[in-house]
């Protein structure tokens, strides 16, 4: 048994999300309007995340992909604005097919079930040079090991970044 591969954003999901979004800001007390053109550049440089969890508060908003690698962000996004506001905001679900208000209780759940992420620092050969759960420690591998060319996540394989490697 196959599974159907989940849909990605396309350029017409994003301008169309971003126009929801925008609705929503249009609704609230929200000073910082550049907010949501920063987020919507991360949906558009980021089309294979399919899930994001999206929080417009009073000082701008915080986007937080659903992925491995976001899971440490979105749980700070999630205890900040639970702890750290008067009244919770709102978080909103983010998928190619829709902006859907969801509860805290739910929001904590998707973050939960994700894995925990996992880096790896491969070589021009494919060679792995590093695995860790530190981002700081593969973005240091990656910069300085003569011979890495690439991050990757563990769990989902997906490149996270790549260095040109010059040849002798």
């Amino acid at each position: 048994m196959t599974t159907a591969p989940r849909p990605t954003f396309t350029a017409v999901d994003v301008a169309e999300r971003a126009r929801e979004m925008r609705d929503i800001l249009a609704g609230t007390v929200h000073k910082h309007l550049d907010d949501m053109d920063r987020d919507q550049a991360t949906l558009e440089q980021d089309p294979d995340v399919t899930r994001w969890l999206w929080v417009p508060h009073e000082r701008g908003t915080y986007l937080a992909a659903l992925v491995p690698h976001g899971k440490r962000w979105a749980a700070e996004v999630a205890r900040s604005c639970r702890d750290d506001h008067e009244r919770a905001p709102t978080p909103y679900l983010v998928t190619p097919e829709r902006v859907t208000a969801v509860t805290w209780e739910l929001a904590v759940a998707m973050i939960e079930d994700l894995p925990d992420p996992g880096y790896t620092v491969v070589d021009r050969a494919g060679s792995t040079l590093l695995q860790t759960r530190e981002w700081r420690q593969a973005l240091s591998a990656l910069e300085h090991e003569s011979d890495a060319l690439a991050l990757t996540e563990t769990v989902t394989g997906q490149v996270l970044k790549t260095k040109a490697l010059v040849s002798a």
